[in-house]
């Protein structure tokens, strides 16, 4: 029996996870979700960092001589340390005591998966298996869960774990493999079982869990057009009052007719990706949702502002990576842009006032020594492979180039960058403490890169699915990255004004607690997963099949011959449609004749197309838009006395294909027509993990 239901927010910048105790365990009336979310963040709400640090495995650091500093150390050798925002501090404070030797600190890594780089690399230049760190994240989140609930004073019994619910949001944009390796890293950090357990992990898109959260907590949403505007409005409410003290009742109702009747555009901004999708309150008494378009995202969150921003502060220092020339530095440095970023307002886009960002000399001239180092290593491989007669004159060529190097301060860095940028003029200020002063309207830039390409993404959708999204007069934007100011302004110009390409106009809201809505939203659906009534898929889904050879249709195509007839292998057959509108837990059942494969047993793969497909028209598996979903190939075993004489003839055996789609997992059940043996399988994401005889 489940009696906890624990949502996990695993984000590019910060993750946390949610839990609720089920009426079944406590009173109804404290039935609540508790958002007791690692250490307090004071500005990103209740999440805490996506950093891991790991500490050396074994001997005091104090031990450690000259040459073991100078040898690298493996993964093996290191153990976990801490997570989030405490591991920063950690890893801070190690450097300001000069004891960080041996411990590596990995930050924002969500993304790779979008990237498909398998590989993460710490702040000191150390690579780590991606999964490596995801899994750690997972087991530190399940061992918080535990001491959480076990500390929670409501729960009257001693729990198992086993009656704990989990759920994982993703991102629409990560590809099916990397979203169905979620689950796999969940079984091995202990949240359930490798076998028969898969019932107990949910996973849900990160814009549907925001759409969730959105409708059955819309009394916390506030309209920017009001916000904007509270001077004007105050005489409106008053008058508001008023008409409301005679007329409650009548307002009620329009209040219920409204509800009922509300579609929105969810944009879920946060970090790495900007996820979206629509949603509309179905107008009966389940207070059931309908999503209006397949749930999708683009990789432009709240961090390609930090990307603009470091390549600008490199391009001044004249060093393209500074992560790794001075990690402590670099810490200071990443909180001074986050600083800036929360201040950012609209009119910096003509500011010619500046912003500060303390800049560490001492960081300077480690960068310039480790480019000296670098220099130098390439230019020795140079002369080791150039000829014996002009090794000495490079080496003194390389000597002479040394000499002459020298330290640059600050102060001359930003001359040299002035000399070579008229349109942008930096300046220095302070003794000490030195700052390299930014015009406002330069940091702006830094907003308007990625925001553009967010504003065209929206427009594009809302002129391409016109008809899916008729009706929709909201924006709703939640996410760390929808508290920006810049971000919202840049929302409300485009959108919350009159639309060329839309003809349309929108009303734009906000979340009070926008970093939390996934979590809170996807709490919900682990409590009622049927308060999603209707979906859409944002690809078209089907097999491969054969079929009697038509001479209209199959003109050219390799024919096979079974029995007296010919067929034709290769066809592609959709089970579900693009954009597709599919109830909670469809069933899609056909039958086919599928080949036996050399081995006697029949191959079943899973292709996909975002091709927008005919249905009177049919289309082959080797078209090249039609692609093979990977991972998704499962076989089965038939024992041969199941076989009939005409399929142990023909190897072609005639069976029955039932796919089930709920949320973002699909089931599958194979039947043998001639005998009836079944055969079951789960695919999440699309991806297929095993089949097993039912």
């Amino acid at each position: 029996m489940i009696k906890f239901i624990t949502a996990i927010d695993f984000g590019t910048s910060r993750s946390g996870y949610a839990y609720s105790l089920t009426t079944n365990n406590i009173d109804s009336k404290n039935e609540k979700t508790d958002f007791e979310i690692y250490g307090p963040t004071y500005q990103y709400g209740l999440k805490t960092d996506t950093a891991i640090l790991f500490k050396p495995r074994g001997s005091s650091q104090k031990q450690k001589n000259r040459n073991e500093r100078e040898s690298e150390m493996g993964l093996e050798d290191l153990e976990f340390e801490l997570f989030g925002t405490k591991a920063i501090t950690r890893y801070r404070d190690l450097h300001e005591d000069d004891l960080a030797f041996g411990y590596e600190l990995f930050t924002d890594f969500k993304m790779n998966l979008y990237r498909e780089e398998e590989t993460v690399v710490s702040y000191m230049g150390k690579k780590a298996p991606l999964f490596l760190l995801i899994k750690a994240i997972l087991v530190e989140i399940k061992k918080q869960v535990l001491e959480n609930i076990s500390r929670n004073p409501v729960v009257r019994t001693p729990f198992k774990e086993n009656e704990i619910l989990w759920l994982i949001s993703v991102p629409a944009i990560w590809k099916e493999e990397y979203k169905y390796k979620m689950r796999v890293l969940a079984k091995e950090a202990g949240l359930i079982l490798p076998k028969g357990d898969d019932d107990r992990l949910f996973v849900i898109y990160e814009p549907e869990a925001a759409g969730i959260d959105t409708y059955f907590n819309s009394n916390s949403l506030k309209s920017e057009n009001n916000n904007k505007d509270n001077n004007k409005n105050k005489n409106k409410d008053k008058d508001k009052d008023k008409d409301n003290n005679n007329k409650v009742n009548e307002s009620k109702k329009t209040k219920n007719k409204t509800k009922s009747n509300v579609k929105a555009l969810i944009v879920d901004a946060g970090g790495g990706t900007v996820d979206i999708t629509a949603v509309e309150l179905s107008n009966n008494s389940k207070n059931q949702l309908e999503l209006l378009l397949a749930p999708r995202g683009v990789p432009i969150g709240s961090t390609k502002v930090d990307q603009y921003f470091l390549e600008f502060i490199s391009q001044v220092l004249g060093q393209p990576d500074l992560t790794h020339s001075a990690p402590l530095d670099f810490i200071y440095l990443m909180e001074e842009i986050e600083n800036i970023k929360i201040q950012g307002e609209p009119d910096w886009c003509n500011s010619e006032d500046s912003v500060g960002i303390e800049i560490s000399e001492e960081h300077i001239f480690k960068i310039q020594e480790k480019q000296k180092q670098k220099k130098k290593l390439v230019q020795q491989l140079k002369i080791n492979k150039e000829k014996e007669q002009k090794e000495q004159k490079e080496q003194k060529k390389e000597q002479k180039e040394q000499n002459e190097e020298k330290e640059l301060t600050l102060e001359e860095l930003v001359e040299k960058f002035n000399q070579n940028n008229q349109s942008i003029k930096l300046f220095v200020k302070g003794r000490r403490k030195k700052k390299l002063m930014i015009p406002k309207k330069v940091i702006y830039k830094f907003f308007e890169k990625p925001l553009k390409k967010l504003v065209q993404h929206l427009d594009d959708l809302l002129v391409v699915y016109r008809d899916a999204l008729s009706g929709v007069d909201t924006i709703v934007l939640v996410g760390g990255f929808s508290q920006s100011k810049i971000f919202r302004d840049v929302i409300e110009r485009n959108f919350g004004k009159l639309s060329k390409s839309t003809q349309k106009q929108f009303d734009i809201k906000y979340s009070n607690s926008p970093c939390d809505a996934v979590l809170r939203g996807a709490v919900k659906y682990g409590k009622h997963p049927s308060m999603i009534s209707f979906r859409k898929y944002g690809e078209t889904v089907g097999i491969e099949v054969c079929k009697r050879y038509n001479p209209e249709r199959h003109r050219g195509r390799k024919k096979l011959l079974v029995g007296k007839e010919f067929f034709v292998e290769g066809i592609f057959q959709p089970v579900i449609w693009k954009e597709q509108k599919v109830k909670n837990k469809f069933k899609a059942a056909f039958k086919y004749g599928l080949s036996l494969n050399k081995k006697r047993e029949l191959e079943i793969s899973i292709y996909k197309t975002l091709l927008d497909l005919k249905s009177d028209r049919e289309y082959f598996i080797d078209k090249k838009e039609i692609v093979l979903s990977k991972n998704v190939k499962f076989k089965i075993a038939l024992k041969p006395e199941l076989l009939t004489k005409k399929e142990k003839k023909s190897r072609v055996i005639n069976i029955e294909m039932s796919m089930v789609f709920k949320s973002a997992e699909t089931s599958f059940i194979v039947t043998h027509q001639a005998s009836g043996e079944k055969f079951f399988a789960k695919f999440d994401f699309n991806v297929c993990e095993n089949i097993k005889k039912k």
